[in-house]
């Protein structure tokens, strides 16, 4: 949310990144400025888990998710500091309960430096779009937070006064149906208690409109917007 400074890059121990496509050039560059400074770099997400024989620069590329083993080996790198070269860590194809994943240090940053904060229920999907890259990365099967897991979350930024847009940052948050409707019902349930403090904002597959009953949870729920991306012919 601000610019890199060479003094952030002389304090840190390990820079950490994550990206998309669209991230390619900045990560190399910021690769790059942290290799001058001889701090080693950690780079894991989408990008680094399918294009890592491709990025430029000296970084250790964690593939797959960060549950599969991340904190392992970023404590690794902290311990042995900065050594030149392409370090991989493949953990493709493993994939764990989201229910695993830890509470977000939301106290770290400064809220009001967003515009949205992101949440994530589920990962995977079955859907078979060409476009898509997601199935390949997070499995086809949708995996699911429990109910309680991610009221927990929707509380820790209550309880740090976030109020507004949260953006739930699934690729397709009804590939499960059957399964999402409870954590709708009860995020429905928590919203409604505390006079909507949350709009949701999600992506979707247009399957949701086949059924009625899973619309007007999203609905209770508090989910004001929905992302579909779609083929051409």
């Amino acid at each position: 949310v601000k610019p890199l400074r060479d003094a952030d890059l002389e304090w840190a121990d390990v820079v950490l990144t994550s990206g998309m496509i669209i991230h390619w050039d900045s990560l190399e560059k910021v690769i790059q400025r942290a290799n001058a400074h001889g701090k080693p770099v950690l780079a894991g997400g989408p990008l680094a888990t399918q294009y890592f024989n491709d990025i430029k620069g000296d970084a250790t590329f964690f593939l797959g998710e960060a549950e599969q083993g991340f904190v392992e080996t970023l404590d690794e790198i902290v311990k042995q500091g900065f050594t030149p070269g392409k370090r991989v860590v493949d953990k493709r194809k493993k994939f764990g309960s989201l229910n695993n994943t830890p509470l977000q240090r939301f106290d770290l940053i400064r809220l009001q430096d967003y515009a949205s904060i992101g949440l994530q229920i589920t990962r995977g999907c079955p859907e078979p779009c060409t476009f898509c890259n997601i199935p390949s990365l997070y499995g086809k099967e949708t995996r699911l937070k429990s109910a309680s897991k991610f009221v927990q979350e929707l509380q820790l930024l209550y309880d740090l006064d976030w109020r507004g847009s949260i953006m739930i940052v699934d690729d397709n948050i009804v590939g499960n149906q059957k399964a999402i409707m409870p954590v709708l019902k009860k995020v429905g349930s928590w919203q409604r208690e505390r006079r909507y403090p949350f709009k949701l904002v999600t992506e979707a597959s247009l399957r949701m409109y086949e059924n009625e009953e899973l619309m007007e949870d999203m609905y209770n729920a508090g989910f004001a917007q929905v992302f579909f991306g779609r083929e051409s012919p």
